[in-house]
């Protein structure tokens, strides 16, 4: 299977299969270039909260970070999802700018 068949609905997977007593848990999915925010949401989401450690490594991916805790990733998701519904917002109120001119 190797990085490249590794997919943001594979993360959600992955995550949905650790036992809820899970307390430590290291994951490496550098260079796997099909992982996206998607794939980060997803494991934010899904992974049980009883981890007391967590190491999360995604270098080369778009979101090309590291995450020393599930707090972290769950941090960066929240930014990033904060991030996302202002650009959404400001896409509203600005669409002269961005839709493509009528002929």
């Amino acid at each position: 299977l190797g990085c490249r068949g590794i997919t943001d609905t594979g993360i959600e997977h992955l995550a949905l299969s650790f036992p809820p007593q899970t307390q430590k848990l290291t994951l490496h999915f550098d260079n796997c270039t099909s992982v996206t925010s998607i794939g980060l949401r997803a494991l934010a989401e899904k992974l049980p909260n009883s981890l007391q450690y967590f190491h999360g490594t995604f270098g080369g991916t778009e979101i090309n970070d590291t995450f020393h805790s599930l707090s972290d990733l769950r941090h960066a998701v929240s930014a990033d999802q904060s991030l996302s519904a202002r650009l959404r917002k400001w896409m509203a109120s600005t669409p002269q700018i961005l839709q493509p001119a009528r002929r």
